[in-house]
C-alpha cells in the first residue's frame, strides 16, 4: 500500500526519483535528508534490543561478521539488521536487509539503539544524537593519511569526520592506532577503544 503512495529510484550521481502521490521530483538524498532525518532521530523511540550494521562495501568487513555472531549467538536477545548503502533490484525481500534509502531502512535507523559501521559513508548522515550507540569498528587500521589530515578535504567529508569523532565509539588494534585514530578524528580519548 505505502509502495503506490511513494517511491523511490535512483538516478545518476546520488540523485533519486521520487513519485509522491503521482508528484515526480528529482533530489540528491544528501542535502534534503539531513533535515527531515534529525527530526524524525529526534521523535522516534530507540529500542535497546536492535541493532543496525553498515558496511563498506555492503556485506563486508567486521560489521558483517560482528552481524553473523550476533545473529548466530544472540538471536533472542537482539534483532540485528543490514542496512545497505546501495540498492540490489534482484535482492529478494529479507526482514533483516534494507536498502539505507528505503522507508524501512530509514525506520530501523532511527529506532535503533546499537549502531554497528566501518566507514565514513553516506549512512553518517544519519546518524544525529547520541541517543544511539554508535561503534565505527573500521575495515582496518590507517596507514595513509585520513580524516582531518587528508589534504584538500571536501566540505562534505568535513561534516563527516566532525560527525564521527564526536559521536562514535572507534575501535583501534593497538596505542598506536588509538593515537592515530584520535587525531583523524579529533575523537576524545574515552571513545577509542583497544
Amino acid at each position: 500500500m505505502l509502495d503506490k503512495i511513494l517511491s523511490i529510484t535512483n538516478n545518476k550521481n546520488n540523485y533519486k526519483n521520487i513519485t509522491f502521490l503521482g508528484m515526480e521530483f528529482r533530489i540528491n538524498p544528501l542535502y534534503c535528508t539531513e533535515f527531515a532525518s534529525r527530526i524524525l532521530d529526534k521523535i522516534t523511540p530507540k529500542y535497546k534490543t536492535k541493532i543496525v550494521f553498515n558496511s563498506e562495501p555492503d556485506f563486508s568487513d567486521n560489521p558483517y561478521c560482528f552481524f553473523e555472531y550476533i545473529s548466530k549467538n544472540h538471536s533472542k536477545e537482539f534483532q540485528c539488521i543490514i542496512i545497505t548503502s546501495h540498492a540490489y533490484p534482484n535482492m529478494k525481500p529479507d526482514k533483516n536487509i534494507h536498502y539505507l534509502y528505503s522507508l524501512k531502512g530509514l525506520y530501523h535507523i532511527f529506532t535503533s539503539k546499537y549502531i554497528i559501521s566501518n566507514h565514513c559513508n553516506d549512512f553518517v548522515n544519519m546518524i544525529h544524537s547520541k541517543r544511539h550507540i554508535w561503534i565505527n569498528l573500521w575495515h582496518g587500521m590507517p596507514i595513509k593519511t585520513l580524516g582531518y589530515c587528508e589534504k584538500n578535504i571536501t566540505n562534505k567529508n568535513f561534516k563527516r569526520y566532525k560527525k564521527l569523532g564526536q559521536m562514535a565509539y572507534q575501535i583501534a588494534t593497538s596505542d598506536i592506532f588509538r593515537t592515530i585514530i584520535l587525531s583523524c578524528f579529533k575523537s576524545d580519548f574515552k571513545s577509542c577503544f583497544i
